[in-house]
């Protein structure tokens, strides 16, 4: 901390950055932290800058894990996903999964696509449906929004 009161410390942190300038790329500042690379400090600043510990703790979660954790919420085996046949219990599985995909934010279709023998439109269009039928039926958001937050404690206890 360069001084408690905000205009000094504004001053000082101005005068070092000027300071820094002009010297040599320093590897320490260009690398992130060892705790969550997105963000420079210690683990004390970083629970402040995220809000939460959880959020820091957390890692991106596979497609695997997304169809093992939606299939086991529907008592399914996993190769059915993949099967043939237009089982409508299924499609919205599928749907599900797309869905959680969808939300993720490194995850494609694709890989979901590739996974479950499903065309990526036809997924694309499946988790779009279910987010609308969703907004009309509480009982399908309350479970959408169930089966994501369980995903969630899974990234965070395999972190």
């Amino acid at each position: 901390m360069f001084s408690r009161r905000a205009d000094h410390a504004r001053r000082a942190y101005r005068e070092f950055v000027e300071e820094g300038r002009d010297g040599e790329h320093q590897r320490e500042y260009g690398k992130g932290s060892e705790g969550d690379s997105r963000i420079l400090g210690d683990t004390i600043f970083i629970d402040k800058v995220l809000g939460q510990k959880q959020e820091r703790l957390k890692r991106p979660v596979t497609v695997e894990e997304i169809v093992s954790h939606v299939c086991r919420r529907f008592s399914l085996r996993e190769e059915l996903l993949s099967g043939s046949g237009k089982d409508r219990s299924l499609s919205k599985v599928r749907a599900i999964a797309a869905w959680l995909v969808l939300e993720s934010d490194h995850l494609t279709l694709a890989e979901l696509s590739n996974r479950v023998r499903r065309d990526p439109s036809t997924l694309s269009t499946a988790a779009k449906l279910l987010e609308q039928e969703a907004q009309r039926d509480t009982d399908l958001n309350r479970l959408m929004n169930k089966i994501r937050e369980d995903l969630f404690e899974i990234q965070i206890s395999k972190a």
